[in-house]
């Protein structure tokens, strides 16, 4: 800006003059700030309703029993799942196993590609899941990255097989997601039913085979063996 000229442009005015402009710029100053300010209170209240929104969200999640993202029963409906085949496993006298899932290297899709991806990975995963297990078999999404497989009249080592298929029918595909595509392994261990009161035992222990694999190199069955 020319400062010769702006100066000249102020000798053309009286002081009264000048004294009013400045008012009058003020004014508009202080309008525009309580505009900020009014703006600032309304994105706090939408952030605070968003956040509402998320823990409403997963309430409702927990009231009927569906993971909303996947379509695969959630955590809460999961757990009364496999209590409900360890009480037939005990009236039947057959045997009850479970598989635990976790996705390879799954954050480095969420920090690379973005969130929205790694949502879509996951919806992508819940139908390989569902394809490959047989129709009674239950899934479910115990929360992340991680699901839960529940195996009614399957040994060990029938389980062992299953887990095994499912392994390899998820590093075979090429997943197309959000206008990405990439490959994926999952990592999982496998337990069987040894005749405790509830479930908690044999989740315990296909979760521990779980990291075995994911310790032993990743994309790979590990079974809880007695």
């Amino acid at each position: 800006m020319n400062l010769e000229w702006l100066f000249a442009q102020f000798r053309e005015h009286t002081p009264r003059e000048l004294w009013f402009a400045l008012a009058a710029a003020y004014q508009a100053i202080a309008q525009d700030r309580t505009t900020i300010q009014g703006l600032v209170a309304e994105i706090s209240e939408l952030l605070e309703e968003n956040g509402n929104l998320r823990v409403r969200s997963v309430e409702l999640e927990g009231m009927v029993g569906i993971d909303f993202l996947t379509r695969l029963p959630n955590r809460y409906r999961i757990d009364e799942v496999v209590e409900s085949e360890v009480a037939y496993a005990k009236r039947s006298e057959t045997p009850l196993s479970v598989i635990f899932i976790d996705v390879d290297h799954f954050k480095d899709v969420n920090d690379k590609l973005g969130h929205d991806v790694g949502d879509a990975v996951l919806v992508e995963l819940a139908k390989c899941f569902r394809k490959t297990l047989r129709d009674y078999d239950a899934i479910g999404r115990c929360g992340g990255e991680e699901f839960l497989g529940v195996l009614r009249d399957n040994t060990l080592e029938q389980a062992s097989v299953a887990a095994e298929r499912l392994r390899k029918a998820v590093a075979d595909k090429l997943f197309s997601c959000a206008g990405h595509e990439l490959k994926l392994t999952v990592s999982i261990g496998v337990a069987e039913w040894q005749h405790p009161e509830h479930a908690a035992p044999m989740i315990k222990a296909a979760d521990a085979a779980m990291y075995r694999a994911k310790h032993a190199g990743r994309n790979r069955v590990v079974a809880n063996k007695r």
